[in-house]
């Protein structure tokens, strides 16, 4: 795996880790806790958005069985390293129904409506909204939602384990 990807995960398991500390001390009330929620909500969306751009990136940089199509997807993606999280949700729809039975294990309605969770909310707390309902456990979802979807994109850009 990348290595900026791997950092990116060990930061926020860190993150989560110390704001669950905070949040199981008492050192800080609910509301502060809530915010910091909030922000590694957006941190979970930009951590998958990246991940899966990147992944995406070094699948495409070394493929040139379509030598133009491969040219435009890197500049695509060279564009903005971030996927859109609208994106990352339609490409794990195409695991489902273009290698139905590679991915049994995966219960893609429960995947597709946390990604969905995760965008609405990382949308809300980014244009100045606030997102009440968000919790811990909420947060724990997320985090293994975006583990899960970054592991199957790269499982399925790279099926060598390489």
């Amino acid at each position: 795996m990348n290595p900026e990807i791997v950092k990116r995960q060990e930061d926020l398991q860190r993150l989560i880790g110390e704001v669950r500390r905070l949040k199981n001390s008492g050192q800080v009330g609910e509301p502060i806790v809530s915010q910091f929620v909030w922000y590694l909500c957006v941190r979970t969306s930009g951590y998958i958005e990246y991940s899966v751009g990147t992944i995406l990136l070094e699948f495409y940089e070394t493929r040139n069985e379509h030598p133009p199509l491969s040219d435009f997807v890197i500049k695509q993606l060279k564009l903005s390293r971030e996927f859109p999280m609208r994106r990352v949700r339609d490409i794990v729809n195409s695991f489902r129904e273009n290698r139905p039975d590679s991915r049994e294990e995966f219960d893609y309605s429960k995947l597709d409506s946390t990604l969905e969770s995760i965008q609405k909310n990382r949308n809300q707390i980014a244009h100045g909204g606030e997102a009440y309902s968000l919790s811990m456990s909420d947060l724990d979802t997320y985090f293994a939602t975006a583990e899960e979807v970054i592991n199957m994109v790269y499982e399925e850009c790279n099926p060598s384990g390489s």
